[in-house]
């Protein structure tokens, strides 16, 4: 499955994650002494983008970020091919 990055942006403004945990970032934990904050997000569409986000702090205004993004399988059984599967991450 080829995955293409792609400018735009998803909206989970109107999302109820109780019953649809997909774009949902949670916290997992945190490391030096809070500087350092591991995210877990679950992804988009059948979960394609699953992965890690960590966020560090630089300063008191500025902080780092990077995303480790898991391997997922997809079928077109479960998974429509109508579905936007791409990953929108931010050009740095």
């Amino acid at each position: 499955m080829k995955l293409k990055m792609q400018m735009g942006m998803q909206s989970s403004l109107s999302k109820n994650f109780d019953n649809d945990v997909k774009l949902l970032i949670e916290s997992s934990n945190t490391e030096m002494n809070g500087s350092l904050v591991n995210l877990i997000f679950a992804g988009g569409n059948c979960s394609v983008g699953i992965g890690e986000i960590i966020l560090k702090k630089m300063t008191t205004i500025q902080f780092s970020w990077n995303y480790y993004p898991e391997t997922t399988r997809r079928n077109n059984i479960t998974c429509l091919l109508s579905l936007d599967y791409n990953i929108y991450l931010p050009e740095t």
